[in-house]
């Protein structure tokens, strides 16, 4: 299996308002097409642009997120996460307590990671 292009991946947009995604080295990797929404009472159309740009956005922040990583190795590192912060929460609240230090930094990280804000 050949490697992929290294990153970091880069978006561009032409006139058209068609997204592209580059590789490092600006070579054309992919066009993302138009997301369309189909009106359920008139049929017509509509091309929303924002979703197609956060699309091919988050393609990119992906695979340049996942550098110098195995993206397979990720749901494991998440699973194994959340076990250490199952076995690190103490509930005391200590300022000085270690455990509850390290039970709010690994939930921390865990919602940053799932999308969600820090608790």
């Amino acid at each position: 299996m050949s490697e992929h292009t290294k990153e970091p991946w880069f978006t561009t947009v032409d006139q058209l308002y068609e997204f592209t995604i580059h590789g490092d080295n600006g070579n054309h990797l992919a066009k993302v097409e138009d997301v369309v929404w189909v009106c359920p009472d008139s049929g017509e159309t509509y091309t929303d642009e924002d979703t197609t740009k956060a699309n091919a956005e988050r393609i990119v922040a992906c695979v340049n997120a996942c550098e110098g990583l195995n993206p397979e190795a990720i749901p494991d590192i998440i699973e194994e996460l959340e076990s250490l912060a199952a076995q690190h929460r103490c509930g005391c609240d200590h300022p000085a307590c270690n455990r509850c230090e390290d039970f709010k930094r690994v939930s921390n990280l865990l919602a940053a990671a799932k999308g969600g804000a820090d608790e």
